[in-house]
This record gives structure tokens, sequence and C-alpha cells, in this order.
């Protein structure tokens, strides 16, 4: 029942992904797609001047290898430019992601009811269109990579001792992480952390423990010190020690994503998770580690991003898919919490958890309500507006049709207009435009993996319902099985 349930989850939330790039996503390109991809991935390659140091080149803070490596797989398949291709890729990777932590907490919510709620709250996490940012641009990619590496890595940190073959595979996780995004190396110290509270619960170190705390922590110290520098004259960290803690608390108060003090209660049944396991001075089991371990990469990243992003007015929706698995943990937590208390303590508890829920189905509502109000019709739009100016610029050569116009009204910073229009004015980059906005002078090339995509994304119900079906279709069976097990 197991695999049919993640299954399930899988195709909704891919149904789910592919209707919001169908609805809403345009082909031409969008702000770092232009640099990261066009000038400095596929324009060397077709004149022959690309080096394979360029892979691993920075982008701001990051070095996006599994990026770059993707869109180049992509850009060769199709033969031209698509980013709506890669938001496909995306979507089916992130999908998949949603399947795999289903499967991962499973052994936590072993009761039939809190199966349930773990499956529906693992649904809500991934298929509601809260980060809608991050699936209606190609080079996003970016997110789902160090997601998927990350709990990876973090998984097998759990279910393995240090210099083990699974450490090691944990390591190249970590590292794969890393090469997806600068945050991706917050799962090393995860693991450490790992170590740590392993060693703290047992209360017993062992000489390849404190090795294993030694490299992944010097693992994170020295990407941290290798970090490139994000450039530009305006920063973009929290200026002060009140605006990173205003910052910080909010990100922790997911779903909402608006009162920091919401964050303490989000965050309670993981802390009070660990306070009891730091007191029962047991061995750990390899979920408690898991928990701990993700736990702690979402507040470690959380952490991170109001630190560098503090300064930044609100909370971009690009980021809810780093925080929001914060819930999963959490409601873990209470799964744990629940299996190991007496019966007359149960009550109280599951009271509380219900408390909680309230709070989350809450911020669900209020969050997807206002994206689905405001934040996507937005995006649509602008997207339509980004894509006709510059498809007026190429059919005319009217440089006012990119200059002097409104915020995100083109593809790339208003302010930079004149380096969009280098873009738009190389031949190479002409050559293998999106055909949505390719000059005249080009031709009609079709991309050969246009028309497949196109029917992927219009028969985006072909793969929601029969998600639908199954996971309604396990429902009702364990409904009908458990009253028919009951009848004398």
């Amino acid at each position: 029942m197991r695999a049919a349930k993640g299954l399930g989850i899988f195709l909704t939330v891919f149904g789910c992904k592919l209707w919001l790039i169908d609805s809403c996503a345009v082909s031409c390109p969008f702000w770092d797609e232009w640099d990261v991809e066009a000038s400095a991935l596929f324009k060397p390659i077709l004149e022959n001047m690309y080096l394979w140091k360029n892979l691993l080149a920075p982008h701001n803070e990051h070095h996006l290898l599994m990026t770059r490596l993707l869109g180049l797989a992509l850009f060769k398949l199709n033969g031209l430019w698509d980013p709506r291709l890669a938001m496909a890729v995306n979507a089916a990777v992130h999908s998949l992601t949603a399947a795999a932590f289903y499967w991962a907490g499973t052994k936590l919510t072993r009761e039939k009811w809190l199966d349930w709620f773990w499956t529906a709250l693992v649904l809500a996490v991934f298929a509601l269109p809260l980060a809608f940012e991050n699936p209606l641009m190609g080079l996003q990619s970016q997110v789902y990579s160090v997601i998927l590496f990350s709990a990876a890595a973090v998984w097998l940190f759990a279910r393995s001792e240090p210099f083990t073959v699974p450490w090691a595979l944990g390591l190249l996780a970590a590292l794969a992480a890393h090469l997806s995004m600068a945050s991706g190396m917050l799962s090393a110290l995860a693991g450490a952390a790992i170590i740590a509270l392993k060693c703290l619960a047992e209360r017993r170190w062992t000489v390849r423990r404190a090795a294993g705390l030694a490299v992944l922590s010097g693992l994170f110290i020295l990407g941290y010190l290798h970090l490139p520098s994000m450039g530009g004259s305006v920063s973009s960290k929290a200026a002060s020690l009140a605006a990173f803690s205003g910052v910080f608390s909010k990100m922790l108060s997911a779903p909402g994503f608006s009162n920091g003090w919401l964050a303490a209660v989000i965050w309670l049944p993981f802390f009070a998770f660990l306070a009891l396991r730091l007191r029962e001075r047991a061995e750990l089991s390899k979920e408690d580690l898991l928990l701990f371990g993700y736990g702690s990469l979402v507040i470690l990243t959380a952490a991170a991003l109001a630190y560098g992003r503090g300064g930044v007015p609100g909370i971009p929706s690009r980021y809810f898919d780093f925080l929001l698995p914060g819930l999963l943990v959490n409601f873990l937590a209470i799964a744990a919490l629940l299996d190991g208390l007496p019966q007359n303590f149960r009550a109280r508890l599951a009271l509380a958890a219900a408390f909680w829920g309230l709070l989350a189905v809450s911020g669900f509502w209020n969050q997807t309500l206002h994206q689905m109000t405001h934040g996507i019709p937005a995006k649509k739009e602008l997207g339509r507006i980004q894509q006709a100016n510059v498809k007026e610029y190429l059919a005319t050569g009217d440089f006012s049709h990119l200059k002097d116009k409104p915020w995100c009204h083109i593809p790339y910073p208003s302010a930079s207009a004149g380096e969009l229009k280098a873009f738009l004015d190389d031949p190479t980059i002409q050559s293998f435009l999106p055909e949505s906005i390719r000059p005249p002078s080009q031709g009609g090339k079709t991309g050969r993996l246009t028309a497949a995509l196109a029917a992927l994304l219009k028969n985006w119900i072909e793969f929601a319902r029969p998600g639908v079906i199954i996971l309604l279709g396990l429902f009702f069976y364990r409904i009908f099985k458990d009253e028919t097990a009951s009848t004398p």
C-alpha cells in the first residue's frame, strides 16, 4: 500500500504542477536565465568557444553545476531553448521528492488516521502553488535539486555511522547539493548535528564519530569560506540582529509566513521531541535521527536566508519550498511523541496536536487564497507583457519596446534594458531563442520536443486524475476493510 500511495502522491503533485505551468508559464526566458544559459552556456557551445570550467563558474553565491547540466541536456535534446521544458522536468523532480518524503515518514505514522493526515500534509506542502515562482522558471531547477540532494544526504547520514559506504554516499549527495546552490553545504552541517545528537543521547563518544564530526564540520567551513561574493552595490543581508530575528521567525512560521510568534507554536513539537529523546538517554532510531537531521536542515536554511536576504522586504514565494517541509518535520515529531506516550497522556497531546493542525490548515488556506488571487495572476500577466515586449523588439528593432519600462515589464532588470538588448541583438542567441519570441529572420524552426511538451502540459489532468483516484481508492478500501474486520 505504501508504494501505491507514493505513486498516487507523485501523480497528483505532478499533475498540479503541470496545470500551473500550462496556465501561467511563457517560454520567454526570465532574469538570470539570460546570463546563466543564453550568454554563458548555449552561445559559447554554438560558437565552439565553450570551456568546461564554465560549468563550475560562480553565479552570485552559487555554483549551478546541476542546473547547467540539466539545461545543457535539454538544449541538446530539443535543439532550441525553451524554459518550459526545464519547468516540466523540475515538476517531475519535485513530485518524486514528495513521494520520497511520504515514504520516509511512514514508519512514524503507522496508525491508520495518522498515515492519512500525513498523506494530506505531504500533498499540501508539495502540490499547493504557494511557491509559484519556482515552478514557473526553468532555471529554478537549482531549488529542486538542492532539496532532493540535501534530503538524500541527511537520510544517508541518519542511517549510517561515519566512514561507512552509505555515509560516504551521503558526502557525495551533500557535495551535489552544494553544487546545486550555496545552501546545499548546510546538509553537511546537518550531518554533523546528527552525529552530535547520537553522542549526546547515548552518552558515548567514539573516535570514528569524532572524526566524522570533524570531516562534516570542516566541509561546511571550507564551503562557507569559499562562497563567491554576491556582487552588486546594494546589500541584501539583514542590517541588524533585530532584522535577522524578525525575518528568521517569520520564515519558521510556515505556511503563513506572517506572524513570527507562530514559529514557536509550529516548532514546539520538534523541540519537545528532541528534549524527550535526550532525556531518555537511549539509542536513537534511524527515524529519530532523520527527523532531527531534516529539522535541523530547515532551521539552518531559514537562518541562512534570514541572514543573506533579510534586507529584502517580505519573504519571496520562491523560498517557501525550502521552509514548508518544516511542517512535515513537526508532524512527524507529533507522531513520534504520540507513539511513546501512555494512553492517558495521548488524549491530551492529541488535543494539542489538533490545535497545531488548525493553525497549519488556516495558514495553508490563507496563503493559497493570497497566491491564487494576487501572486499567480500578477506573475501570469507580467509574463505575457514581458514576452510581448521582447517579441515586438525582435520584430521591429525599436528599442522603445525595452527601454524605460515599468518594473518587470521586460524579462530583465528594467535599469539594464541595454544589456537585454545586447543579448537579443546577438545573432547566435537569436538562432536558439524559443519559438514564441524568435525574430522573423530566423525562420520557423521547431524544437524536437515542442509537440511532446505541449501535449504533456495540455493533458495535465491525465496525471492528476489517476493520482487522486489511487489515493481515494486506498482511503475507502481501508475504511471498508476495517469495517469488515470488525463485523462479527
